[in-house]
């Protein structure tokens, strides 16, 4: 008969009934084998490429609680939220506003700053300069162009272009008198005005002046018409006297029947 070695040589880590369930031999787990895969090929253990554990459900399709209850919380949140989001946005617009003229009044006052100011003209500079300015003048006067005259009824027109090196000693201020013009070389009456600064090109010279013509050409009008309402009415009166003197002649002619 063979010998049990298990009676000679007992477990030491074996479960003794008569020990309590907290002992050391108790609470220590036996080694259990792996279970063998089944007829199918699937492993039911922990171990096995073809396992049938279902993989966890992503958190964007789990489904809310409370269905109903959220969307109504999500529209209370953006009704209360909606205003307060406005005027949050119109603040922060009008602090942008302010501090982008807060900037361009800081660069203002750094270009001020930076540039130099005008010096003034010495005596020699002012002489130089005018001689210059005569001598432009002399030189280009024959080059400066007369536009012909154009009408309306009340003003005579005509345009005067400057040279652009007369020009560039034409005043800073806008219209110009009649000796200023005449320094420049323009040869124009006194009767002339210069009405209006042409903006694009200030060295054309807009001139105008009252057309006498027109006043003449209303007198000739209604003088006309004056004697062509006499000539109606006298027509008229012509007429009836000729009749009356035709009506005195037949008269008199059957009185002078016997």
């Amino acid at each position: 008969m063979p010998l049990d070695p298990e009676e000679f040589f007992p477990d030491p880590f074996a479960a003794d009934p008569n020990d309590s369930k907290d002992t050391f031999k108790n609470l220590v787990r036996r080694h259990q084998p792996q279970s063998k895969p089944t007829n199918k090929g699937v492993m039911t253990g922990a171990q096995g490429e073809h396992s049938q554990q279902k993989p966890p459900i992503p958190k964007e399709k789990q489904q809310p609680q409370n269905k109903d209850q959220q969307p109504q919380k999500e529209q209370q949140q953006s009704q209360t939220t909606e205003p307060q989001h406005q005027a949050q946005l119109q603040k922060q617009k009008l602090q942008r506003q302010k501090q982008k003229q807060k900037e361009q009044l800081q660069q203002q006052q750094q270009q001020q700053q930076q540039q130099p100011k005008p010096r003034e003209k010495t005596q020699e500079e002012l002489e130089q300069e005018a001689r210059q300015r005569a001598k432009d003048i002399q030189t280009y006067k024959s080059e400066i162009y007369y536009s012909s005259y154009y009408y309306d009824d009340i003003y005579a027109y005509r345009h005067v272009k400057l040279p652009k090196s007369i020009s560039r000693w034409l005043p800073h201020y806008g219209l110009l008198k009649q000796k200023e013009w005449e320094y420049l070389g323009v040869e124009q009456e006194a009767q002339w005005e210069h009405y209006m600064v042409h903006a694009p090109e200030p060295h054309i010279l807009l001139f105008r002046r009252e057309f006498k013509g027109v006043e003449e050409q209303l007198k000739n009008e209604e003088r006309q018409e004056r004697f062509r309402r006499r000539k109606r009415e006298t027509g008229v009166k012509e007429d009836k006297n000729r009749v009356a003197i035709a009506d005195n002649a037949t008269r008199a002619a059957k009185r002078q029947k016997p």
